[in-house]
């Protein structure tokens, strides 16, 4: 069955919860507390030209690859570390690693003083031949969102974004209450690196499946809920309940531990 799309309403309760991880291990840089469920952190308020990057970045991973992208214009943009303002180099490590539970892969970042890329485990190379042949046109944040949306265009030209995806998906399953006899919809979110998923979800009474519902690989995007529609038996117990999501990217990467949730019945 082939996961749904929900809309773009992101989970409250799920959200809150991921920026409160994000949060934690961020130091009170903003790009941190975006970039885990975001590929795009710009200056606030955003540029006018912040689309063309986003429209760049969708480019790279609707080729199989991917990248995250900083522009940072001031030191405001570094919160509560702005010491590494024009250290490009040294920014894109630090963010690499605070990251690094929610991704794994290229990283950009732009500043005035140029670009610096990061990669916890793979080579940056290629990425810093590309690059080395760039320099922003200019300071403002304008300038730089369209020397990054120009830097991506590049390094994806150039097959410099090669870089293989050993991180799993992550699952977010919503609490839900089903009735007896009707159709009931489980939904979840996913979080992956290449923004591209499928999902095995069980429902287990106890120690008991009572199914096994698969979804097609797919786009799968933190802020889009997916879901798969269960037909509830009409005998099915009161209490006891749970589905259990488990998701596998293109690269074959399968959530290591099953993500579960309670399932209410409504009588």
């Amino acid at each position: 069955m082939a996961a749904l799309r929900l809309g773009p309403t992101i989970a409250v309760v799920v959200l809150a919860g991921l920026f409160v991880v994000a949060s934690a291990s961020a130091d009170g840089d903003p790009a941190s507390d975006v970039l885990p469920i975001a590929d795009v952190y710009t200056p606030y308020p955003a540029p006018s030209n912040a689309r063309d990057l986003s429209a760049a970045v969708r480019k790279v991973y609707a080729s199989g690859h991917r990248i995250k992208v900083a522009v940072i214009a001031t030191r405001r943009d570094l919160g509560s570390i702005p010491s590494l303002f024009g250290k490009s180099g040294g920014y894109a490590a630090f963010l690499g690693q605070e990251i690094a539970p929610f991704y794994s892969g290229p990283l950009l970042i732009v500043m005035p003083s140029g670009y610096g890329i990061y990669d916890a485990h793979h080579t940056t190379a290629p990425e810093k031949k590309v690059l080395a042949r760039l320099k922003p046109g200019g300071k403002s944040a304008t300038d730089l969102v369209s020397a990054a949306a120009s830097a991506v265009q590049s390094l994806a030209a150039a097959k410099a974004l090669d870089s293989p995806d050993t991180q799993p998906p992550t699952i977010y399953p919503s609490f839900a209450t089903v009735e007896p006899g009707k159709s009931a919809k489980l939904s979840f979110h996913v979080l992956d690196n290449s923004e591209h998923a499928s999902e095995v979800v069980t429902v287990y009474s106890g120690k008991q499946k009572l199914a096994v519902l698969h979804s097609q690989m797919g786009a799968a995007t933190y802020e889009t809920a997916l879901s798969v529609n269960w037909n509830v038996p009409s005998n099915v117990p009161a209490k006891g309940l749970k589905f259990c999501v488990v998701g596998t990217d293109p690269s074959g990467n399968t959530t290591p531990t099953p993500a579960c949730t309670p399932l209410a019945v409504k009588h």
